[in-house]
């Protein structure tokens, strides 16, 4: 009876183990997404930046058309909105495919529990950035029925053409869900540089909170490809209205 216990714990040890430099591998991934969602966060910053500055000068036209100066942002934020679901939705899976390797545990280990709370943290991170995307390509319709009138038309404190007071509100609550999720994320990922300042999400929602024209809004992240067709495309894609 002593050796068979002697071996249980052994075997114990070692699927301890095991566990321990599974879940690690899974939390250096995590780094890694989080890593990746501040460069769908910069390239949404610039994207919506540039598309409020043509929209302030672009000529009002059609709500069912997307001028040849706005279809290269159209698609991008579409692509932004596609590449933040699609890491949700790896991270949803992966976190089913947590659980069951443990069942054989008594406890989640320590490095179990931060794999889970990374892994949840940045999956609420990637949806309010791919909800956020979606207030803004709904906007985009109302926006180019009124656009055009320069930049003097709108009042700092008033939102952005492309969004209203309710789409604001949304996205600044969207906004606030993102930062939160980013910061827990990166605390249970053991990143002693993660503070409330380094994830702080700067989606713009009112005029006030737009970048200066001189500056590069996108920080050095991939930019829109301008449209090299001929005449306006479709406007956005049709869940985005």
């Amino acid at each position: 009876m002593t050796a068979i216990g002697f071996v249980s714990a052994i075997l114990g040890a070692l699927m301890w183990v095991v566990s321990t430099l599974r879940h690690r591998s899974h939390i250096s991934q995590c780094v890694q997404d989080l890593q990746r969602h501040r460069r769908l966060d910069r390239r949404l910053i610039g994207c919506v930046n540039e598309i409020e500055r043509v929209l302030d000068e672009v000529r009002a036209g059609a709500a069912g058309q997307v001028p040849e100066e706005l279809v290269g942002h159209a698609r991008f934020l579409f692509g932004l909105r596609q590449e933040a679901k699609d890491n949700a939705a790896e991270l949803s899976r992966h976190a089913v495919r947590l659980r069951w390797p443990d069942g054989y545990l008594t406890k989640a280990t320590l490095a179990g529990r931060r794999c889970e709370l990374a892994h949840g943290a940045l999956l609420r991170a990637y949806e309010a950035l791919a909800a956020a995307t979606r207030e803004y390509e709904r906007g985009m319709r109302d926006a180019l029925l009124s656009s055009g009138d320069g930049p003097s038309a709108r009042e700092m404190s008033m939102p952005l053409r492309l969004l209203d007071e309710s789409a604001a509100e949304e996205v600044a609550r969207l906004r606030e869900a993102c930062e939160q999720g980013m910061t827990h994320a990166a605390d249970a990922c053991n990143l002693r540089f993660g503070s409330a300042a380094i994830f702080d999400i700067k989606w713009p929602v009112r005029r006030s909170e737009l970048l200066d024209p001189a500056a590069d809004p996108y920080q050095g992240e991939l930019r829109p490809l301008g449209w090299t067709g001929f005449g306006p495309q479709p406007l956005l894609h049709v869940d985005a209205r």
